[in-house]
């Protein structure tokens, strides 16, 4: 929770892109893929109303772009489930970069496989 209050107080002041490595260091510090996956999900839900202004929006689509990056990185069966379980809910949004984290993640597990 700390890190979803941390984001929306970010969002409260207006997002730019100069807080984007302040919303990457917080997402570098999750080190598990399902924090990462549940981040993902808890951001996505304050963002979908999108009644708020839109830096306020972008601030939450930061979050979960940084989350997304992130399990993309991830050389695991686990990272690689935990990213195409989000596609339903939010694979069709292009801006979030889950489509190309899905096909980068498989080409690095595909690379660790003899």
């Amino acid at each position: 929770m700390g890190i979803v209050n941390r984001v929306h107080a970010i969002g409260k002041i207006g997002y730019s892109d100069a807080k984007w490595p302040i919303i990457q260091k917080e997402i570098d510090a999750v080190p598990a893929v399902e924090d990462l996956r549940s981040l993902v999900l808890v951001f996505y839900g304050i963002l979908s109303p999108q009644k708020g202004d839109e830096s306020y929006d972008f601030t939450f689509e930061a979050a979960i772009r940084a989350c997304i990056r992130k399990l993309a990185t991830i050389p695991t069966e686990q990272a690689s489930s935990a990213l195409k379980s989000l596609y339903p809910l939010i694979g069709s949004d292009s801006s979030l970069g889950l489509q190309e984290a899905i096909q980068e993640q498989s080409k690095i597990i595909k690379s660790r496989s003899p």
